[in-house]
């Protein structure tokens, strides 16, 4: 398996989740760290078109693309006007 891309989000000292998006399977979210309970994992199909990358059918903007990084932005996220912006490098 080749990972293009693997990223820990940290939500609170406590909580962190694994993303891992493969060339060849689903993107997986697992928990790091402190596993929650029940433990938060998930998959899904991904697509890329475009600057536009699809999870489990959301989009996001690929804002930035390097070999060892990109960054991508959703709007909308928790509320009305905000953006969220996650940044993904090559592990």
């Amino acid at each position: 398996m080749s990972v293009v891309s693997q990223v820990h989000i940290k939500y609170h000292p406590s909580e962190t989740i694994c993303i891992r998006l493969t060339q060849t399977e689903p993107i997986s979210f697992t928990d790091a760290g402190i596993v929650c309970v029940p433990p938060d994992t998930d998959s899904g199909p991904w697509t890329l078109a475009g600057n536009t990358l699809t999870v489990d059918g959301d989009p996001a903007n690929v804002d930035q693309f390097s070999c060892s990084a990109f960054t991508i932005s959703q709007a909308g996220v928790l509320v009305l006007g905000d953006k969220v912006t996650f940044v993904f490098t090559r592990q």
